[in-house]
């Protein structure tokens, strides 16, 4: 994975349950360095979006503390 190490974007992993299966997902924070560091065209414009969002939950966060 570009700009991210398995490694760490291992321990930063997003559970999640698809019926009884556990899933899981990059961190949007590493999906973002992920993106970034691919550099086309369309995971440049993905990145605008996926940092439009985490703005959003941080605000959220924010929000409740």
């Amino acid at each position: 994975m570009r700009g991210v190490e398995f490694r760490s974007a291992w321990k930063k992993r997003i559970k999640a349950k698809y019926g009884d299966i556990d899933v899981f997902f990059i961190s949007l924070e590493d999906l973002i360095k992920n993106k970034k560091a691919l550099g086309r065209d369309r995971d440049l414009l993905d990145v605008k979006y996926l940092e439009k969002i985490k703005k959003a939950k941080e605000k959220k966060r924010r929000k409740f503390i």
